[in-house]
Order: structure tokens, then C-alpha cells, then sequence
């Protein structure tokens, strides 16, 4: 849009008459000018920020484009895009100028948050079936903001909303993926697995003793089993303070 407006000279003249001269201005207003972003908040990872601009109340043709991001000038171009922004805040400022050089500015904002860093241990991945329990320690960190969500799944069907859950038991033998799954209060998410393993106890079972004479030795035999895997380890308690290996062994008691 433009105004117009008058401005009046007079001159005088010697013969006491007077000649007005009416000139016309028109002064033009430089555009309203706006742009649209896709999403001004996103993560670090995957950021992938689009701006479209537009320009509101121009009856002027549009000759000059100018974005400027992070200290650079990029010309011409009616949309921008970048995926590199830094973490923080920073400045998007659109000028537009008409043909008759009357600009128009806009300075909107884009934020870049944090990734998380999702991270565990274990009090031990590997345990046997009985008395069995796993405790899980939750390390996980972010630079700005809070972690606002935890979600644990242990592979079984079970899940936990807790923070470090403990006492974990599992009804059967077998390998579990462990998997925790963080969000922080800006929508940003990362997630860390790891395997556990539970591992049957052996039945244990010896063969029958056989009664002998004093002074003769005693044969030993395991009749030991376990469903998975073998048995690698065998140690004997004689009951007289003596000791013995293997799955098959011979001791003489004194008396």
C-alpha cells in the first residue's frame, strides 16, 4: 500500500500576484513481511528445519530476497533449509526489499535441544536360575533439560516405568534383551540394549556307595545332570576335612 500526499510551493511576483506550484509524492510502505517454519523446536539428531517466506501488503514487486542465519547472508532464495543448526537458540531474520527499495524485516527463532544418552549396568548378566535377580542401574544423562520419561522393557512381556528397577526374575531359562527407552521434556529420545543370560542349576546326584573295609578305599561317582550346557566342576567334601575332584574319585577314610 502507499500514501500520497501534496507539498505546495509559492512564488511571488512583482506585481503583487501569486503562482502556486502543486507537486505530488507518493511514499510507498515497505512489505509486511512473515515466514513459516516447519517445527522451530527439534532435536539435535534427525533436525531438519524448513522456512517459507511470505510477503503480506506489497502492491511492489519483490526484487530482493535476503536470509539471515548465524551471521551469513543467502540471497534470492525464497525458501531456506538446514539440518546443521547448533544446539541452543539462534536467530532466523528474513529482509525483503520492493523495487523501490522500501524493505521489510522479520527475526523469528529456531532451538536446537540435546540428544539423551541412554545407559545401564547390570549387578550381573549372567546368572543361574536359582535365587537368581537382576539389578538394573540407570546412568542415563542429558545436557540441558530433564529425562522425563523411562521405559524398560525386559524381553519377557514385562515393563517398567521405574527409574533403575530392581529384583528382576525371569520364570524361565534362556537369553533376554534388556532394553531402555529415555524421552526428555523436549521430545528427544535415545534408547540402550543389552543381554542378559540365565543359566539352569545342575541336579545334582551321586551313585550309591558301596560299604567297604577299613583301610580300603571308597569309590565316588556322580550321577550329576544339567539341561543345558555341562558341567565343568566338581568338588567332593569327604567329611574328614579332605577334599576331592573330578566326576569320579577314590578317598580311604583312616578310621
Amino acid at each position: 500500500s502507499s500514501d500520497v500526499c501534496s507539498s505546495d510551493l509559492f512564488w511571488h511576483r512583482k506585481n503583487g500576484t501569486f503562482l502556486k506550484l502543486v507537486k505530488w509524492v507518493e511514499v510507498k510502505n515497505g512489505p509486511i513481511v512473515d515466514f513459516n517454519i516447519n517445527d522451530p523446536s527439534q532435536c539435535e539428531n534427525g533436525q531438519n528445519f524448513n522456512f517459507n517466506y511470505q510477503a503480506i501488503n506489497s502492491n511492489d514487486s519483490i526484487v530482493n530476497i535476503e536470509w539471515r542465519i548465524l551471521s551469513q547472508s543467502y540471497f534470492n532464495q525464497s525458501t531456506y533449509s538446514s539440518n546443521t543448526f547448533p544446539l541452543g537458540k539462534t536467530s532466523i531474520q528474513l529482509i525483503l526489499n520492493t523495487k523501490f527499495g522500501c524493505p521489510g524485516l522479520n527475526n523469528k527463532y529456531v532451538v536446537v535441544n540435546p540428544v539423551p544418552k541412554a545407559n545401564f549396568t547390570i549387578n550381573q548378566p549372567v546368572q543361574c536360575f536359582d535365587g537368581h535377580q537382576f539389578n538394573f542401574t540407570n546412568n542415563s544423562l542429558v545436557s540441558s533439560g530433564a529425562i522425563k520419561t523411562y521405559k524398560w522393557d525386559f524381553g519377557d512381556l514385562i515393563t517398567s516405568t521405574s527409574i533403575s528397577p530392581s529384583g528382576k526374575t525371569y520364570f524361565t531359562i534362556g537369553q533376554y534383551t534388556v532394553k531402555l527407552a529415555i524421552e526428555t521434556d523436549s521430545s528427544c529420545t535415545d534408547s540402550s540394549s543389552q543381554n542378559i543370560e540365565l543359566n539352569p542349576n545342575p541336579i545334582i546326584d551321586i551313585q550309591s556307595i558301596k560299604p567297604v573295609c577299613l583301610g580300603k578305599a571308597t569309590d565316588f561317582s556322580s550321577l550329576s545332570s544339567i539341561s543345558k550346557g555341562q558341567i565343568v566342576d566338581y568338588n567332593w567334601d569327604f567329611g574328614d576335612n579332605t577334599f576331592g575332584k573330578d566326576s569320579s574319585t577314590q578317598h580311604t577314610y583312616a578310621n
